[in-house]
């Protein structure tokens, strides 16, 4: 429980980051519209046209602030019960929680959907692995200073499983690292930066939660994690 409670901070400190870069732009863009306004004010030029102009590009911008809040709250609101999920729409919305993150560090995502399977699964905790594992690539590409940084995510599936696979291209995980990653506390980063619970957690929820499999390896290009959903339920209950 003292873990968890310390993987959840780390997650808010993290995620109120994230709330302050997005919130950059639109604050900035409603303070240029009331300049412009003072200024059409102050050069008798101000009229129902350009306050039109300009009260709807502020109504704009206080709607994307609005839906940021929302995005956020729901990200910790707790699952009450396990619902049928659709990977893709999960990882569609855990973009609305990291892009900007990504897009203003020139990292690119590339999505390949193969399928479209359903499984069942509590979807809030399903998203905090998916936002820990981008952010630790994420973490991994800008640390070394990754030319072209990209994340590849995939989703497909064979005879048990529904698999979802994220890739980086950061030059992989060193062997004598690979066995501890999802111990609790250990890290990689500096001290001020990783609590070394994020994927110890990622960990928990998908292996003990949602009764999946959680592995990481590497490629020729970077490290790969790799969630495992079973598309039975322990109950041999066929999902949907």
């Amino acid at each position: 429980q003292l873990m968890m409670a310390q993987s959840r901070h780390a997650a808010m400190g993290e995620m109120i980051g994230m709330i302050a870069h997005q919130w950059r732009q639109p604050i900035s863009g409603i303070a240029m519209n009331a300049n412009n306004i003072l200024l059409d004010i102050a050069l008798e030029t101000f009229d129902t046209a350009s306050a039109t102009v300009y009260a709807q590009d502020i109504l704009d911008q206080t709607q994307h602030l609005s839906k940021t809040i929302d995005d956020f709250r729901n990200f910790f609101k707790p699952d009450k019960s396990v619902t049928s999920v659709n990977l893709k729409e999960i990882i569609e919305e855990t973009f609305t929680i990291v892009k900007d993150s990504l897009i203003n560090n020139g990292i690119r995502i590339k999505t390949t959907y193969l399928s479209e399977t359903k499984v069942d699964a509590y979807s809030r905790e399903l998203m905090q692995v998916f936002v820990n594992l981008i952010n630790n690539a994420k973490d991994a590409l800008l640390s070394r200073e990754t030319k072209e940084p990209y994340i590849d995510i995939c989703i497909d599936e064979d005879e048990l499983y529904l698999n979802t696979t994220f890739c980086d291209n950061g030059g992989g995980i060193s062997e004598a690292v690979l066995p501890k990653l999802f111990d609790p506390y250990f890290t990689t980063k500096d001290e001020k930066t990783g609590t070394g619970l994020g994927l110890y957690m990622s960990k928990m929820i998908i292996e003990d939660h949602l009764h999946g499999i959680i592995e990481a390896y590497n490629t020729d290009e970077g490290a790969c994690f790799k969630v495992r959903l079973l598309k039975k339920s322990p109950k041999n209950e066929i999902l949907i």
